[in-house]
């Protein structure tokens, strides 16, 4: 039976984290996998919510009064039915950039707890492993 990854999103020097930690199912793996095949993981999990949550954004709804209390208080009521700049995104391309990414330095991994540094390096997934991206901001001018 697969775990579940909990993700988080750290900036280096922030107090703050980056988004709200969530869960996503873990890779349908024998109980390892790659570094590598786990920031794949993730990012296609992503990419495939994104691309449902602007599918369903084309959509015309009825909101409740609740939703448009809430909306309101957000600063912004939305029903669906958004076309134009709604664009999908693509998992292959997604990946890429965040292996470059990664490889370049912008972000380390933190699986529970343990700096990994190799894409090939094997992590083993428990049923609840937690999963940290801390992103390193380049000082201006260095």
């Amino acid at each position: 039976m697969a775990g579940t990854l909990t993700i988080e999103g750290k900036q280096l020097g922030k107090t703050r984290d980056l988004f709200e930690s969530y869960v996503l199912p873990a890779p349908d793996t024998d109980g390892v996998i790659s570094l590598r095949g786990l920031i794949v993981h993730v990012v296609r999990c992503e990419v495939d919510l994104f691309n449902e949550r602007t599918e369903r954004r084309k959509l015309v709804h009825t909101l409740t009064r609740r939703q448009i209390d809430l909306g309101a208080e957000a600063g912004q009521v939305v029903s669906g039915g958004r076309e134009e700049g709604e664009n999908t995104a693509d998992p292959d391309g997604a990946v890429e950039v965040a292996l470059l990414g990664f490889t370049d330095g912008l972000f380390f991994v933190f699986v529970d707890g343990e700096q990994r540094e190799s894409l090939d390096e094997i992590i083993p997934i428990g049923q609840d492993t937690r999963l940290t991206f801390l992103r390193v901001v380049a000082l201006a001018g260095g």
